[in-house]
């Protein structure tokens, strides 16, 4: 222990023995010592207590009680106050003597300690404003009972745990990893913004919709702060909540040195308003992760915006966390971090699931990807639906130069990061970095199948957009559903299926009144988002002619599929049963021969499975023209009688 340790150490006990020999010295006045054992010499006592308090005030002003003074603008009667109350609850005798003279109380504070003021008592002064004494004045002031704060208390004891009001609403930050060089330089504008004297700016990070911790660690590292996260729906308070709550943390911050980081991603209106008035009301260190509000703040702003995270630092970040088991995962951590976004914490946590098992397992491979397809899943609250894609290349029964065009389709999407970050095709723009592909045609033909097959081919999750849930009456409303749409299949790498697209990709109409305004500035905002997402998006669509021409202009491809000739009927019919269905005399060639889609096919050779189930039988050619009868009529369509003649 150093020489200066040493003196803090003895600090805290010194300040306790004066307000013992205050205490007695004010006992002693009121007759309230009796004995000769409890009755020290007058002048005795008052002499112990200066020169405990000269003590005390050679220590520097480093010790708790000082810090606490200098950060809360204590006055030296609020000072001795607060050591006053620290004595109740840690000095036996101090204990005994207040229970004798009634315990704490102004008027008991005002009557011993020197430099007493009335204005120690108001709300606004230091002592009530910051929290730092509970006074119940429901007996009147002058005889309130007074307690010290837990959380002060605990910091004169040279103890720092989160204050317990603030703790159920935030977390604290941690990082395992480095961040990127790339990020440097905005971690070295926002310390030197926060190195100039207080008021500090607010930091509002922008980029990275999940900013990782190790940025922010690295900032308030080198800034001596510990950062902490709290959601910016706990800011959602009323005035006199919120008020409290700004000035304990206040008190946390500049007595523990702590940040905090207010995640602002996708926040509604009520919260980004709460946030602008929490900014308001707090003088510390505050980031705010996501759009801040435009209105003018009450704090100067300081705007960063970290670049995304690429493909090849991903790939660093899975060798990091893995270690020695990366070397036989090279290729696969490759494709891992060029298939799926995820943020710095999230690959962290999938390859802690595999540490220690050898990297040429071929479990490891398969628990890794299926791991982080799970986790990169979005959570879209019923905007979309999760599709499990199953269907292989095999189930398309196509032109050959159709299926051509998909698996080119797939393999722009597999190598998006090789041509836009290696090969340079994404240039400065971040226009056109998206692949969008249309499947027009009739209902049946394999539109939504053929979005399954190109999904399962990339590994990844199909998610199909409902659109009675995406639109909306309200102004605003759908553009907002679009975005979280987008945002979250972006960073899932999820396939995003917009089935029946002509009713939300629909031409745009001349203005007549703010309802066409409106819609047109929903069909811009959909541009625009085509234009920059990163993902793939596939539309599909009975009617091409009703999408507007600017949708058909960003979409890199588009295909035409059309009812299925005979020759594709046939491979239809021959693949319609599975291996296990019980057939009986079928004839695929005579099937054929049906025009019908390849949805028709599927729905009829299901009717007439379950017929042929329910009477203990094989699937005949009579239950088939049964299901044919049923199908047809469900469609409007005639029944082609002479084709169905001896099945």
């Amino acid at each position: 222990m150093t020489a200066h340790d040493a003196s803090m150490s003895s600090v805290l006990p010194a300040a306790l023995a004066e307000v013992r020999a205050r205490l007695m010295a004010h006992a002693a006045n009121l007759g309230h010592l009796t004995t000769e054992a409890d009755s020290p010499p007058l002048d005795a006592v008052t002499e112990t207590a200066e020169v405990l308090a000269n003590r005390r005030t050679a220590a520097g002003g480093h010790d708790p009680a000082s810090v606490l003074a200098r950060v809360c603008g204590l006055t030296p009667f609020e000072t001795h106050v607060v050591l006053l109350l620290a004595a109740s609850q840690l000095d036996e005798t101090s204990q005994g003597l207040l229970r004798a003279m009634g315990g704490s109380t102004p008027a008991l504070a005002m009557a011993m300690l020197p430099a007493p003021h009335w204005t120690a008592w108001t709300p606004e002064g230091p002592l009530r404003r910051w929290h730092l004494v509970e006074l119940d004045a429901s007996s009147g002031l002058l005889t309130a009972r007074l307690r010290l704060d837990e959380r002060v208390l605990l910091h004169l004891v040279g103890l720092a745990p989160m204050d317990a009001s603030i703790r159920p609403r935030v977390s604290p930050i941690h990082a395992r990893w480095s961040p990127p060089d790339r990020w440097f330089e905005a971690a070295t504008t926002v310390v030197h913004a926060l190195q100039s004297a207080p008021p500090w700016p607010v930091v509002s990070v922008q980029g990275s919709r999940a900013v990782p911790a190790a940025w922010l660690r690295s900032v308030c590292d080198d800034m001596g702060l510990e950062p902490w996260r709290m959601a910016a729906t706990d800011l959602v308070l009323g005035p006199e909540e919120r008020l409290a709550l700004a000035r304990r943390w206040d008190r946390e911050a500049a007595l523990a040195g702590r940040a905090l980081v207010v995640q602002a991603h996708d926040a509604t209106p009520v919260e980004a308003k709460a946030v602008a008035e929490w900014i308001g009301c707090v003088a510390g260190p505050v980031f705010v992760v996501g759009e801040l509000p435009t209105d003018p703040l009450s704090r100067s702003v300081v705007r960063v915006t970290l670049p995304r995270l690429r493909a090849g630092d991903r790939e660093v970040l899975w060798e990091e966390a893995l270690g020695g088991e990366s070397v036989p995962l090279s290729s696969t951590l490759r494709s891992l971090a060029k298939t799926f976004p995820l943020a710095p914490a999230d690959i962290v946590q999938v390859a802690s699931r595999v540490q220690g098992r050898p990297g040429d397992d071929p479990d490891v491979v398969e628990h890794l990807w299926q791991a982080c397809r799970t986790i990169a899943r979005p959570r879209l609250d019923g905007l979309a639906r999760h599709v499990e894609p199953d269907a292989t290349w095999d189930d398309l029964i196509l032109p050959a130069d159709q299926i051509d065009v998909m698996r080119l389709i797939a393999a722009r999407a597999r190598q998006r990061v090789r041509l836009t970050e290696e090969w340079g095709f994404g240039g400065a723009s971040t226009r056109g970095l998206g692949l969008a592909a249309l499947f027009a045609g009739p209902s049946g033909v394999g539109k939504t199948l053929a979005a399954e097959v190109i999904a399962n081919d990339l590994g990844v999750d199909l998610f199909r957009v409902d659109l009675s849930a995406v639109v909306s009456k309200y102004i605003g409303e759908t553009e907002k559903n679009l975005r979280r749409i987008f945002d979250a299949a972006e960073d899932g790498g999820s396939v995003l299926l917009f089935d029946e697209a002509d009713a939300l990709f629909g031409k745009r109409s001349e203005v007549r009144d703010s309802h066409d305004r409106y819609a047109n500035i929903e069909v811009s905002y959909l541009l625009q988002r085509m234009e920059a997402h990163r993902g793939v998006t596939i539309l599909t669509t009975n009617l091409r002619q009703a999408l507007d021409s600017a949708f058909l202009r960003r979409i890199a491809f588009v295909l035409e599929l059309t009812t299925p000739d005979q020759s594709r009927r046939l491979a239809l019919w021959t693949r319609a049963f599975p291996s296990a269905t019980p057939t009986s005399g079928l004839q695929p060639e005579r099937l054929a021969r049906l025009a019908a889609t390849g949805a028709e096919i599927r729905s009829i050779a299901l009717h007439a499975a379950a017929m042929a189930a329910d009477e203990d039988a094989p699937v005949t050619m009579r239950h088939l023209a049964r299901a044919v009868r049923i199908e047809l009529g469900k469609a409007g369509r005639p029944v082609p009688e002479a084709e169905l003649r001896g099945w």
